[in-house]
């Protein structure tokens, strides 16, 4: 049992910084990893700002988890912190780049920021990851990229139509 010396030591340690708040409640990595979960639960709820708040305490605990980045970019993209959002985004693509969802969602952002430079490397590595478009992810840069070449009036009057004919994913 803790006296209230010991306490007091403990919060001193904490507000000098030699001990974070999070190691002195005896948090973890893998506590992280299941703030992330929660955070993606409460995105997926439609409860942004909460999530965004349990994604930025995952990247805390577990600044090494892709998932609890990609999850905090999702929500700063959703209540507008762009800003925010891209540094999360990139994060979360060097941590896991393997995964096309993150290179998806980083295109997406980088395209409402009319940033194309960025929008297109992010699509390239999209594709690279899953260049058959079997995933949700890869399908949905598929058809960003053939969205973009209609808008664009690129592509022959052949490939316009028979793209305008299908139905758009999500």
């Amino acid at each position: 049992m803790e006296t209230a010396t010991d306490l007091r030591a403990t919060a001193a340690a904490v507000a000098r910084g030699e001990l974070s708040a999070l190691s002195f409640l005896g948090l973890t990595a893998k506590d992280g990893e299941v703030f992330a979960g929660f955070a993606a639960a409460l995105l997926n709820r439609g409860k942004t700002s909460k999530a965004a708040a349990c994604a930025q305490l995952a990247v805390a605990l577990a600044p090494g988890d892709g998932l609890a980045w990609l999850v905090l970019g999702c929500a700063r993209a959703r209540l507008g912190q762009d800003a925010a959002a891209l540094a999360a985004y990139e994060t979360a693509a060097r941590l896991k780049p393997e995964s096309a969802r993150v290179w998806v969602d980083l295109a997406e952002l980088a395209l409402a920021r009319l940033d194309h430079t960025t929008a297109c490397a992010a699509l390239r590595c999209a594709l690279a990851v899953d260049p058959a478009g079997r995933t949700p992810a890869g399908a949905r840069a598929q058809w960003i990229i053939a969205r973009t070449v209609r808008e664009l009036g690129g592509g022959s009057a052949t490939e316009r139509r028979a793209s305008s004919q299908r139905g758009t994913p999500l």
